[in-house]
């Protein structure tokens, strides 16, 4: 078991679908609404949709009847890397990736409270890269299902201000493979090393809205750190030599916790202009141990770094109940080259967005674009030292659409 298989778990986990996360973002996903998600996923102060369970709980009371919503964030991540050894250019194999959404709220009668459950993918991964690239024994297959359930309770204490907040129920399933030789070596020809794993953990989310004056409104949301204990087995494969073995492993792994502050200015009806700054604390990520029955425990140093998300969008609203956003958000890189692992390329991550809706008093849907990019990021010393096997540069491209529709009775 070696240090780099280590680092592709633990950097794999945290990912997003890039946006997942990639988001578009590389590690986290963020994109949970359509509407949200055209704005540039600046929501956190408007936070007026079944939607604001995941952006601020606490604007659900601004819903005031019975609504369901769903909707679906499509993803096509595509990395291109140039190794720094050859100069040969690869690109990884991935498919577009469905990231679902669905939530509903309940205003409870003759109170000030108002229920909501959601049911979302705030982490996520599918990552494939060819077989014979020079970093196969980093990295080869990297895959993270994550499913949430958030029941929450929002109070408006007054016309200007509510709180909210709420348990979250989480299932994460990873699969990660990695070869065992480098490429070109008599041994490398279905050598692998894989690791399966499950848990289901809690946390918790908090949310406050605030709402001064009718043009300004702030929104605060919280969500904690997650501690999950991957259970599952690890896979050793070597047919050149007749070796094929499985032992149980334990991974724990840490999801970071994360602030939002957003401010929306609203000059008239038709306009709505938002900005938030959205905080991930990676710096959680400090170590990481996985326990093999056979094997013995391993830790790790990663030493990742905290980030912001900077956030911008405006909607116009039509009379005629339609709506067109437009938004931005720029993604800081978490991740120092000597803990750079190629399951997760991440980067400085670039992202604008367009949306069109409806809605009126029962219906709504919304239909959004996203098109992101990192620029190129050279590598160096990927394995501590001075040359590391993932070396060389790497570019990103994100395509992404979504669609939602709601009902309210």
């Amino acid at each position: 078991m070696n240090k780099n298989f280590l680092r592709l778990v633990t950097v794999a986990t945290l990912t997003v679908i890039p946006v997942v996360t990639a988001s578009g973002l590389g590690f986290r996903l963020v994109d949970m609404d359509t509407h949200a998600s055209g704005r540039g996923n600046a929501y956190a102060a408007t936070a007026d949709s079944p939607a604001a369970i995941y952006y601020n709980p606490a604007g659900i009371t601004q819903v005031h009847v019975p609504s369901i919503q769903a909707g679906v964030y499509a993803i096509h991540f595509d990395v291109d890397y140039r190794s720094r050894q050859t100069g040969e250019r690869t690109t990884n194999d991935t498919s577009i990736q469905p990231v679902p959404n669905a939530y509903f709220t309940l205003p409870i009668e003759t109170t000030p409270l108002t229920f909501g459950i959601g049911a979302y993918a705030p982490f996520g991964l599918v990552n494939d890269w060819p077989d014979d690239t020079d970093f196969r024994t980093v990295a080869t297959r990297s895959t993270l299902e994550f499913r949430q359930i958030t029941p929450v309770i929002a109070w408006e204490i007054n016309p200007q201000l509510s709180i909210g907040g709420g348990l979250t129920i989480n299932d994460a399933q990873l699969d990660l493979r990695q070869a065992l030789f480098p490429p070109g070596h008599p041994l490398a020809n279905g050598d692998e090393f894989h690791f399966d794993g499950r848990d289901q953990f809690f946390g918790y989310t908090l949310g406050v809205r605030w709402a001064p004056a009718p043009r300004h409104a702030f929104g605060l949301a919280y969500r904690s750190s997650l501690r999950s204990n991957l259970k599952g087995t690890g896979t050793t494969r070597l047919p050149a030599a007749g070796i094929d073995s499985r032992e149980d492993a334990e991974l724990n792994l840490p999801f970071p916790r994360t602030a939002v502050i957003g401010y929306s200015f609203r000059p008239s009806e038709a306009w709505n202009f938002e900005a938030n700054l959205d905080w991930t604390d990676w710096s959680v990520l400090d170590s990481v141990t996985m326990r093999l029955e056979n094997s013995g425990n391993q830790d790790l140093e990663f030493n990742w770094e905290e980030s912001i998300v900077y956030k911008a969008g405006v909607t116009r609203y039509f009379e005629n109940n339609y709506h067109l956003s437009v938004g931005y958000m720029f993604s800081e890189n978490s991740v120092p080259s000597s803990y750079f692992n190629p399951a997760v390329p991440d980067s400085d991550r670039h992202l604008g967005a367009l949306g069109v809706g409806w809605r009126d008093e029962h219906l709504s849907w919304s239909l959004g674009y996203q098109f992101g990019y990192s620029p190129t990021r050279r590598v160096r010393g990927s394995d501590g030292g001075d040359e590391g096997p993932a070396d060389g540069n790497y570019r990103t491209i994100v395509n992404a659409v979504s669609a939602s529709v709601g009902i309210a009775f």
